[in-house]
């Protein structure tokens, strides 16, 4: 299943490529050594599906999650992925188009329905994506995958398949409050420090602002990232990290790189025939 929309990415398409979920798992073939001790399953999450129907997605963060396996077992390696039945996910596959709005690409009210249920379709409240590509990690024995809303999905670390959604902030209570610079345009917190005597919250130049969000978003079809604004005047220092795609003809077999953390040399590599799309966050499950 590959993309049959041209995808407004232009030159940066590449990644914006919708892939098939696998039946079963595939075997890699092992270039290298891999050591016999190395056992168990590298677990990863990323976008996988940039469109539905004719809509595509137009961001990175708004692909539907796709939950990537790697078994090591005796030195062999497969390969094995799934994509995770969120619901924004099962919705869109059964509507054929987007239904839930993503953090760049805006959901449109079901075009089948009459102009007043459309209308009024805009004023029932902002509908938050449970699309889980950003990460996958272990709570207690069970292992969840997550994106940047409060919702989590349970999935099966063995098969890929998806268990359940759960909203862990039902059973969260507020601890403490505290004020922010800017009521009405609080700092986007992505992480936070912890020490054992502190919590450190860091309020970055980036900012949302609240009255966009729920004027535009209600009323001219707004996402997530249209609500996004940079305070210039706050200042801030980093780099910039960017993937580089090679821009050669013809498609290559994906791989996985196994180095040696000591020295950071590689060991062996682990190719597949099928396309990898690009992934963000995951974890290594031990046998």
């Amino acid at each position: 299943m590959y993309s049959q929309v041209e995808h407004p990415a232009g030159g940066y398409k590449k990644l914006f490529e919708t892939v098939e979920e696998l039946s079963s798992p595939v075997t890699a073939h092992v270039t290298g050594r891999i050591p016999t001790w190395l056992r168990g399953s590298l677990l990863r999450c990323g976008p996988g599906l940039f469109e539905v129907g004719a809509e595509p997605f137009y961001h990175l963060f708004d692909g539907q999650a796709l939950l990537h396996k790697f078994d090591f077992k005796e030195g062999h390696v497969t390969y094995h992925r799934r994509f995770v039945r969120t619901d924004a996910y099962v919705r869109a596959m059964t509507e054929k188009r987007i239904v839930i709005t993503e953090f760049g690409t805006y959901a449109y009210p079901d075009p089948c329905k009459n102009i007043f249920s459309r209308f009024f379709s805009y004023f029932k409240g902002v509908e938050v994506t449970d699309n889980a590509l950003v990460n996958v990690y272990p709570v207690g024995e069970d292992y969840y995958a997550c994106t940047e809303t409060n919702f989590i999905t349970k999935i099966n670390p063995d098969t890929l398949e998806t268990i359940k959604q759960e909203d862990p902030m039902n059973k969260s209570e507020v601890v403490v409050q505290f004020p922010c610079s800017d009521r009405f345009k609080p700092s986007y917190v992505h992480s936070f420090g912890l020490t054992s005597n502190y919590i450190v919250f860091v309020e970055t130049p980036v900012k949302i602002n609240l009255l966009k969000f729920l004027s535009s978003w209600s009323l001219w079809g707004a996402n997530y990232m249209d609500c996004f604004e940079s305070n210039e005047t706050m200042g801030v220092s980093g780099v910039v990290l960017s993937i580089v795609i090679s821009p050669g003809a013809g498609p290559k077999p994906a791989y996985l790189l196994i180095l040696n953390a000591k020295d950071m040399s590689e060991v062996a590599r682990a190719e597949v025939e099928v396309n990898i799309p690009v992934t963000f966050h995951g974890l290594f499950k031990r046998a």
